[in-house]
């Protein structure tokens, strides 16, 4: 897996469970140009 942090993100996710998953999901349907950043703590996502 690799780290890429964007200093300006358009959407930020806390958590990587199905929630953020699903709605991380959205928004790139709508314009594949925004930036989305996730946190997890965990070692994996959902």
């Amino acid at each position: 897996m690799s780290i890429i942090l964007s200093e300006n993100p358009d959407v930020v996710l806390i958590g990587a469970g199905i929630m953020s998953a699903t709605f991380g999901a959205t928004p790139q349907g709508y314009s594949s140009a925004l930036d989305i950043v996730m946190f997890e703590s965990l070692h994996d996502c959902a």
